[in-house]
């Protein structure tokens, strides 16, 4: 994990990364699910996306 100090508006906000090994395993499950919806014909309509922010899986 690192620190980065970022002056934001003339305020400092810390911002801390993990290590690059660590922030791969979401893209793999998120490309797999949508693999599996574009393979059942599972797409959804544009004009009825909205983003939910604390769905479960």
């Amino acid at each position: 994990m690192s620190r980065r100090d970022l002056d934001i508006r003339g305020q400092t906000t810390a911002l801390y990364l993990p290590s690059a090994k660590l922030t791969t395993d979401n893209a793999a499950m998120i490309g797999v699910a949508g693999y599996l919806h574009t393979v059942n014909g599972d797409f959804a309509k544009p004009e009825k996306l909205a983003a939910i922010g604390n769905l479960e899986l």
